[in-house]
């Protein structure tokens, strides 16, 4: 682009501005009054000009009407090392700068113009490569951003997985070998059980009645002897009060090894189960139910079921077992401070439109209406020393598994419901349970 444009002598004649215009400027001469005297062809080819303007016509009107603020501005201030850029069509970009040609009375300006539309082009170009490499540079940095917390949860998450699998591998473990001891313990138990029953104190018993009948007459006349028979007769009695409570506990002990070894085998049975498919939701309640027997059995909670034919459904037996053992828990806890004929648990499976429901009924102080939708809530909770995280935990549980959880109450002292929603498996048909 020109910068300072040369100041011409008085001998200056046109054809050294011609020489100059033989050059890749055009000229525009003009008078004091910045009126045109004359123009080059270059500077006709580069305005874009059809013919040649009028002399005497004001420079302003050989250039587009958008572009003559800015150039006014330029022309008036007569500033050499001034240049405006104006834009003559759509293809074409100018570099205007101002000079003049003679001096004293004779000087006269000068409008030098310059084709810096490549120029111009390759800049934007630049520019925009330039832009578009650094967005595309932000795009990485925030994709590459994305990519490495998406790498370091996985890790974390694998890890998890690994530990986790390593627990459950060592859990699997000790409920093997407990298995096998409780397995025995039962069997003791039902030997010496059988013992006791092979053992009986019948012939004790016929031993003193007829010992009585034959000294009957002897004992009215010796007390001391009628003393040591009322003795035996004692011993007697006492012996077979003490079988029958040794039987009581042995039966006791045999049912509750009996309880733990069904515990056991749920527990098998949850961590044998690690991937979502059809299951018979029914059982996955008696699983949950069987880890939550002893506990409902010592609150005198009664479990009632309703248990509608319902086809498979979809589902992921450990998380599933989990969510509803949450659910017993928490029904059992809240049934605590109520009277015994509140104490009580209905659960129900019913097939509708949309799939398979399991519903937890209690009978306990409620939910405040207020309350349902933040329940579900990371941190939510209304009990003193918990952290909220059992409801968050099987409402993230079943997204998992592609159903969905639902609390419902009528309000405080009217009880709660929740609701989990499954997929079915095979939509056609019901298969009885």
């Amino acid at each position: 682009m020109m910068g300072n444009m040369k100041v011409f002598s008085d001998k200056s004649s046109k054809q050294e501005v011609s020489q100059l215009s033989l050059g890749p400027l055009g000229i525009i001469y003009l008078d004091s009054d910045f009126c045109l005297i004359d123009l080059d062809t270059r500077a006709l080819v580069l305005l874009d000009l059809p013919m040649d303007p009028t002399p005497g016509c004001h420079v302003l009107s050989l250039f587009p009407e958008e572009e003559k603020p800015g150039l006014q501005s330029l022309i008036f201030a007569e500033e050499s090392s001034r240049c405006q850029l104006v834009k003559v069509s759509k293809r074409r970009i100018l570099s205007c700068s101002m000079g003049h040609i003679g001096s004293g009375e004779d000087r006269k300006p000068l409008v030098i113009l310059q084709d810096v539309t490549r120029f111009i082009t390759e800049i934007t170009r630049e520019k925009e490569a330039g832009e578009q490499t650094r967005r595309l540079n932000r795009e990485l940095e925030a994709r590459l951003e994305v990519r490495t917390r998406e790498l370091a949860d996985a890790q974390k998450q694998l890890i998890q997985q690994a530990q986790q699998a390593g627990m459950a591998e060592i859990a699997s473990s000790v409920l093997h070998n407990v298995g096998n001891l409780m397995t025995s313990l039962i069997t003791s138990t039902e030997m010496t059980q059988a013992r006791l029953s092979e053992r009986s104190l019948e012939p004790l018993h016929r031993a003193n009645r007829l010992q009585g009948q034959l000294l009957a007459d002897i004992c009215e006349n010796t007390p001391k002897l009628k003393a040591l028979v009322d003795y035996y007769r004692c011993i007697e009695t006492r012996l077979i009060g003490e079988r029958e409570d040794f039987r009581d506990n042995m039966q006791r002990i045999r049912d509750k090894s009996e309880a733990v070894r069904e515990v056991i085998e749920a527990m098998q049975s949850y961590n044998r189960a690690h991937t979502a498919g059809p299951t018979r939701l029914h059982e996955v309640v008696e699983d949950a139910l069987t880890l939550q027997a002893e506990a409902m059995a010592g609150e005198g909670i009664l479990i009632k079921r309703r248990f509608d034919p319902a086809p498979e459904v979809i589902l992921h037996r450990p998380h599933a077992i989990q969510v509803i053992f949450q659910l017993l828990k928490n029904a059992r806890e809240a049934l605590e401070p109520m009277p015994e004929d509140r104490k009580e648990i209905e659960l129900l499976i019913v097939k509708d439109k949309t799939g398979v429901r399991l519903e937890v009924h209690d009978k306990g102080p409620g939910i405040d209406p207020e309350n349902l939708a933040d329940i579900f809530s990371l941190g939510y909770t209304t009990k003193e020393g918990f952290h909220g995280y059992g409801l968050h935990e099987c409402a993230d549980a079943m997204n998992r598994m592609g159903g969905s959880i639902r609390a419902q109450s009528e309000g405080p002292g009217k009880g709660a419901v929740f609701i989990l929603y499954f997929q079915v498996a095979e939509p056609e048909g019901l298969e009885p349970m």
